[in-house]
């Protein structure tokens, strides 16, 4: 066997992961779709202001227009969010992925379509609805199908795809943003979807969740399309077992009940062909939100995914050609792209160091990095002075690549018992969701009260989310769930 396979790092297993993550890159795409052509599709920048030629290809909007276009699309993600979990949990993780890029599909043909606002916002809408079922399902499909050894590092292709999402509607936005091309922009989306559903059947189903199932020799068969054919899969079906063998029930969500069920028989005594035991009780949405049990664990996953958003980084990705015209006005597009690529870059070279540095050592510095470089960009914004405006820029939306941006979905399965995990990661994105509406809706008309000095909001909320991380979000790189919460 070859020593790269000897992790379970096959190539099969990176086509699959890669494929899956498409979910995520449309997630991307439709975040940014409306950034560089937003005053081409708005009529201009005075928007419903301003005096409209019947023959131009747009769609009047105020400020309040826009931020509702944008917004809807958030509505949309957290509605989705809140069920896709169960579906996933119930009907497996290929299918949900299916129903996603139906929904892309259908929403992004109407939005390339629109001709007025609430058309639009019923595109958008839509198309949120596959957003945020795509991002809960992506990064609990690559958690269950990684390898211990790089499930940090491959739990990082959620963000690289949705920055690569992001790249590629800024990029597309460069070249099309016309009056008679920015259509073509929004129906990208229906061509990504198309790819990702074709593809599809080349991704196997996870194979935690057919165990989970009781469905052993179909998840045997999965893991070993995974891992390869004579790869030693028995350590780690073990390991799937005895996940939450050391939760401690009364803190951490499995009674002794719950927790012998999982566990009995134990993985010494028992074939790995043997089915694996069924939870004894399901637990609700209220339970995992109320529960004293649960407590710890529903505190540190909503509130690492809401300071995920309120750090501000949409106000860049929904706004940023807009927001940099103020200093660059003849360059604000071609700068826009950049900060894309480079987003995208520092996430793809940060993903190998998740595994060495840790989870929470990244996410402070994160957070520390786009407090500071908000304050910046706010005085260089307030003072004209643009080669100063555009680093804090690129400094805000690096510093979010560096862990904000991917891992919090990734830490979500890794301090959740594998009974709960699915809801865990719908709850969590759905108050990600709920925090980017926030965002994407209240920036455009705060920014029109406040001019640049909205980006002081940013440092404010940023040391709020650094307060938070450091004090009720624990590390998780390499540690048993007991570990995780004993900290």
């Amino acid at each position: 066997m070859a020593p790269a396979h000897s992790s379970g790092a096959t190539p099969r297993l990176f086509i699959t992961a890669g494929i899956a993550a498409i979910g995520a890159m449309q997630f991307g795409f439709h975040l940014a779709e409306l950034n560089s052509p937003q005053d081409i599709v708005t009529c201009g920048p005075a928007g419903i202001d301003r005096p409209i030629d019947p023959s131009y290809d747009c769609i009047p909007m105020s400020s309040a227009d826009i931020g509702m276009v944008n917004g809807i699309y958030s509505i949309g993600g957290f509605l989705s969010a809140s069920v896709a979990g169960s579906f996933a949990d119930g009907l497996g993780r290929r299918k949900v992925v299916f129903a996603n890029c139906v929904l892309f599909v259908l929403g992004s043909s109407i939005i390339a379509n629109s001709h007025s606002v609430l058309t639009m916002c019923t595109g958008r809408f839509i198309a949120g609805l596959g957003a945020g079922s795509a991002i809960v399902v992506t990064p609990l499909y690559l958690n269950e199908i990684s390898p211990v050894s790089i499930r940090g590092a491959l739990g990082t292709i959620n963000q690289i795809s949705v920055n690569i999402g992001i790249l590629l509607a800024q990029v597309l936005g460069l070249f099309l943003s016309t009056e008679d091309m920015w259509r073509r922009i929004l129906f990208s989306g229906s061509i990504i979807a198309i790819a990702n559903a074709a593809l599809l059947p080349l991704c196997v189903e996870s194979p935690k969740w057919l165990a989970l199932k009781g469905m052993t020799p179909e998840a045997l068969r999965s893991l070993r399309v995974l891992r390869g054919e004579d790869a030693d899969i028995d350590g780690e079906v073990s390991n799937w077992k005895s996940h939450d063998n050391h939760a401690g029930g009364s803190s951490l969500g499995l009674t002794g009940d719950e927790e012998s069920s999982l566990l009995a028989p134990s993985s010494e005594n028992r074939s790995p062909n043997q089915p694996f035991p069924a939870a004894a009780k399901k637990v609700g949405v209220l339970e995992f939100c109320t529960a004293t049990r649960f407590r710890k664990i529903f505190i540190a996953v909503v509130g690492v995914m809401v300071s995920q958003q309120i750090c501000g980084v949409n106000s860049i990705i929904f706004y940023g050609v807009s927001v940099l015209a103020t200093t660059l006005p003849r360059y604000s597009g071609l700068v826009n792209v950049l900060i894309s690529l480079l987003n995208l870059a520092v996430t793809t070279a940060i993903s190998p160091f998740v595994d060495t540095f840790g989870r929470r050592p990244l996410l402070l510095a994160s957070i520390l990095g786009m407090t500071f470089s908000s304050a910046v960009l706010a005085r260089a914004m307030i003072g004209e002075m643009p080669v100063v405006a555009s680093t804090a820029a690129t400094a805000f939306v690096v510093s979010f690549a560096v862990g904000l941006g991917p891992i919090p979905f990734l830490i979500i399965s890794e301090m959740t018992p594998n009974d709960v995990v699915g809801m865990a990661q719908s709850i969590g994105t759905t108050a990600n969701w709920m925090a980017s509406f926030l965002v994407g809706f209240l920036f455009p008309i705060l920014k029109a009260q406040l001019g640049s000095y909205v980006f002081y909001i940013f440092t404010l909320t940023g040391a709020v989310a650094f307060t938070f991380v450091f004090k009720f979000v624990p590390e998780t790189k390499g540690k048993s769930l007991a570990a995780v919460w004993a900290q």
